[in-house]
């Protein structure tokens, strides 16, 4: 029994490293990719778009995912988007910066493998672990979402100072081989049998109020974060204090830092002193907090401060939902719920992005986040009205596990 636990608890480091891997080489090239479009190019508008069209891309994909992702092994898929990748990342290397539309559609290609290892990261852990640490392990995938956040930008502001552009493709050619190596390698137990997947996962959040209300409050605040860390923040950096990537790795370094900080330490405080349910709620408070710091910055460490601030609030409240929500749901349709759960919630993604894109060309940046944040900090008030989210948040793990099957029948019937 030691020895298979064991075995499970090196599947699962294999798998998170893999994950790392994986996601700071997709950063790392839209990274580049707005480098070129902002630095080189000076297309702000169009940069807006490119990330409008693979955001709307992404909603599209995890939505279908939603539906028809449990047709194939999750092995399979993890697999399939390292080789695709690679030969992505293979085309890149030959195609001319000033080329900016090949490097837009392969941008938008790669979003949308990342995204889809989102729900895949989640919902497989039961799988990984056989059913054991489970909320351990969550709050450990909290950490490697935050290892993502803090390692991407990092890495690829000092690639792209210091190196060309063909040597960081080399770098992260083979930081996907190694991510596909330890995918290859990694074992879990298989899903349980289920019904027609198409046929159940929407009505798994439409018969659950409380998923339902967090899906919508989250979608708000992808809303807003997603545009602040992906193209104001870039535009405060780059365009306005006339910094360079270096600088701009740095501020996305601290969102992430805000998340690790969060993830490995302040999560489990919070949650002992308030509980999860007000733990969660001060989670939003504090990124309202941090945005509405972003709106007033005049110096690029007051962005950083800010960007940490809203970084811990993010992963407080993503990891208290998440846990709740992959323990609470039924083990054969945690992935299905992960996959319906986060196209609800990046829904607003796109329309954030497109009114960021034409927003900006009448209204300053500090009042467009100024707006954002009094939005947040009204929408963080719901959290604690959500149906039945407060009690759940009482609950020990071993009652929560599959408690929605009791709460809303309706819903994995």
């Amino acid at each position: 029994m030691n020895l298979m636990k064991k075995y499970s608890v090196t599947n699962f480091v294999i798998y998170q490293v893999s994950d790392v891997l994986f996601t700071i080489s997709i950063k790392t090239i839209g990274m580049l990719f707005t480098w070129i479009m902002l630095n080189q190019l000076g297309l702000v508008v169009e940069l807006g778009y490119f990330l409008f069209i693979s955001w709307a891309l992404q909603v599209l994909t995890l939505l279908a995912f939603g539906l028809y992702g449990d047709k194939f092994s999750t092995k399979f898929y993890l697999i399939s988007f390292c080789i695709l990748s690679l030969l992505i990342i293979s085309s890149l290397y030959f195609i001319e910066s000033k080329n900016y539309f090949y490097w837009g559609i392969f941008f938008i290609i790669t979003s949308l493998f990342s995204i889809l290892t989102q729900p895949i990261g989640n919902s497989i852990i039961s799988r990984i672990l056989h059913n054991t640490n489970t909320d351990l392990a969550f709050r450990a995938r909290g950490l490697v979402s935050s290892l993502n956040v803090v390692s991407g930008p990092a890495i690829s502001g000092i690639l792209i100072s210091y190196l060309a552009y063909g040597h960081i493709l080399v770098i992260v050619f083979c930081s996907v081989v190694i991510s596909f190596l330890g995918f290859l390698w990694v074992s879990m137990m298989p899903s349980e049998k289920k019904a027609d997947t198409s046929k159940v996962s929407l009505k798994i959040l439409k018969n659950n109020p409380t998923e339902l209300r967090l899906g919508a409050i989250s979608g708000v605040f992808n809303f807003v974060i997603v545009p602040l860390v992906s193209y104001f923040i870039p535009f405060l950096i780059i365009d306005t204090m006339k910094l360079g990537a270096f600088d701009l790795g740095v501020a996305e370094f601290f969102f992430g830092a805000g998340m690790f900080l969060g993830s490995s330490v302040l999560v489990k405080f919070f949650n002992q002193i308030l509980g999860k349910g007000y733990a969660s709620l001060t989670g939003t408070i504090l990124v309202s907090l941090g945005i509405f710091g972003v709106s007033i910055s005049q110096l690029n460490i007051h962005i950083n401060i800010s960007m940490l601030i809203a970084g811990i609030g993010v992963v407080i409240y993503n990891i208290n939902t998440t846990s709740i929500r992959m323990t609470a749901t039924p083990s054969s349709q945690r992935h299905s719920m992960e996959s319906v759960f986060l196209s609800l919630c990046i829904i607003p993604i796109p329309l954030g992005m497109l009114f960021s894109t034409y927003s900006i060309q009448f209204l300053s940046v500090n009042s467009i986040l100024l707006g954002m944040s009094l939005i947040l900090l009204f929408c963080s008030i719901l959290i604690i009205k959500t149906p039945n989210f407060m009690h759940l948040c009482k609950m020990s793990s071993e009652s929560l596990d599959g408690y929605y099957e009791k709460l809303y029948p309706r819903s994995v019937g």
